[in-house]
């Protein structure tokens, strides 16, 4: 062995800091409160918000990486992914409906952002 390295893998680093990011805002997630505070409810539905932000997160980047799907793949992923945007949208819209709130803005945008990528790949 020379003692040297083995090259950086671009595509192993960005999933893993995208990993490290979705462990980070699902710790942070736990942190929230679970019973009624100053804003009623609001704790309780950024709890149940956080799995589906990350799988919406995961999504969004995973259609980054489209084109690279073998083209037999490329429809199945893309139907996948609508898939996944409407369950977890539609989990999401009912959360904060039930919490009497409207939705942050960040998970509208988000929501949006999955939306457009799904569009632009098919």
């Amino acid at each position: 062995m020379s003692g040297k390295p083995p090259p950086l893998n671009p595509e192993l680093l960005t999933w893993s800091a995208l990993l490290a990011q979705c462990v980070q805002l699902a710790q942070a997630a736990v942190a929230l409160p679970d019973d009624e505070g100053a804003e009623e409810g609001m704790g309780r539905a950024w709890r149940a918000s956080v799995p589906h932000v990350i799988r919406l997160q995961a999504v969004w980047f995973a259609l980054e990486r489209h084109g690279e799907l073998a083209a037999d793949q490329r429809a199945l992923g893309r139907d996948r992914a609508a898939v996944a945007l409407g369950e977890a949208g539609a989990v999401l819209r009912d959360v904060w409906a039930a919490a009497g709130m409207p939705m942050p803005e960040g998970i509208v945008s988000l929501l949006e952002d999955v939306h457009t990528a799904i569009r632009s790949v098919g």
